[in-house]
């Protein structure tokens, strides 16, 4: 279970890198082998730093835009697994609505 609900997190969090990248003309994100070598605690701990430098720079193009931005909800309260995907979540629900705000500007 687990490792189904660190799968959707990466999934969610990847495909938010890869929008942010395509607005940006950069390099796709994709999982390497050293990637799928790290125990689910450390792709948690790295999809975390990754919805860290989206929730900011999802934020700047959004401001870029004269777009309305609120701070962002915390993570996740507990450190267990199934905790941290539900904090995710929140969290890219929140650049989800600035990625909406920003294709409405665009």
């Amino acid at each position: 279970m687990e490792s189904r609900l660190v799968d959707d997190a990466q999934k969610g969090v990847f495909l938010l890198a890869n929008t942010l990248g395509g607005l940006r003309s950069e390099e796709a994100v994709k999982p390497s082998v050293e990637w799928l070598a790290k125990t689910n605690e450390e792709r948690m701990d790295y999809l975390d730093e990754m919805l860290d430098f989206l929730e900011v720079e999802f934020a700047k193009e959004a401001k870029a835009l004269n777009v309305k931005v609120e701070d962002p909800t915390p993570g996740a309260q507990e450190d267990d697994i199934k905790s941290r995907a539900i904090g995710m979540e929140s969290r890219m629900a929140y650049i989800t609505g600035l990625m909406n705000a920003i294709k409405a500007k665009l």
